[in-house]
């Protein structure tokens, strides 16, 4: 278990800019369906800061006097977007009775890209709590969700790469060899089809990772020398 912490650590970057990224894509869509039932204009003020000036954001949110008093949704936005601003202002997430809120109201993280975060800063709580197995589960299954919402969007194109290499990578940190295998086969037919020769080669050198680490030598040598001719084309 403590190698597939490792592999996370490595990849958390990635599962952070994804999550940012998925969120300008779809955020618009979550504030329309969300503006309908949130009444306090803080809370939209404070949202709408929340990316380009956090500590303002902080500060509104902090200047609600009475949240227990707010209406349930208004609750469980403001717990959301609390401990959204705390953790980009580095303040230390030690208690998961605020984000819980949020998470109980909006319910699956598959159901809304609030759900995403509610849940994605679940697990950024038990992260700074020391409990990084719960952490770890919570980060690789809002990753998840996000590499397929994007394929949805993506799919199609050559950009629908970057979403089928990344949920090979989730599976691959979940131990599912098989599933990472199948996952990134699929970019690569897709690379090899639009002749993208610079992906083409990372995803040689991705299949042959697996395998060496599989043991299985004969298809590791032959991926790294397919990446090493796709190299040399590059050139």
């Amino acid at each position: 278990m403590k190698k597939k912490y490792d592999y996370f650590i490595y990849y958390f970057p990635l599962f952070a800019f994804l999550f940012i990224g998925m969120g300008s894509i779809l955020l618009s869509v979550s504030l329309s369906s969300c503006s309908s039932s949130v009444k306090n204009p803080l809370l939209l003020c404070a949202d709408s800061l929340m990316e380009v000036s956090p500590d303002s954001a902080l500060s509104i949110l902090e200047s609600i006097s009475s949240p227990q008093k707010l209406s349930r949704a208004d609750r469980a936005l403001y717990a959301l977007l609390l401990t959204q601003a705390r953790h980009k202002n580095y303040v230390p997430l030690d208690d998961d009775s605020l984000i819980k809120t949020a998470v109980d109201y909006y319910g699956d993280r598959d159901k809304s890209l609030r759900a995403a975060q509610a849940h994605y800063y679940w697990g950024a709580t038990y992260r700074d709590m020391g409990r990084t197995s719960f952490a770890v589960e919570e980060y690789l299954k809002v990753a998840m969700e996000a590499y397929r919402k994007a394929y949805q969007i993506l799919k199609g194109g050559v950009e629908q790469i970057y979403p089928l290499r990344g949920m090979a990578r989730v599976f691959l940190l979940q131990n599912e060899k098989d599933s990472a295998l199948y996952y990134y086969q699929q970019a690569l037919d897709c690379a090899v089809a639009v002749q993208d020769s610079a992906l083409m080669e990372v995803l040689y050198y991705d299949l042959a990772t697996i395998y060496n680490e599989e043991k299985n030598y004969i298809q590791a040598n032959k991926y790294v020398s397919k990446a090493i001719e796709t190299m040399g084309q590059n050139k």
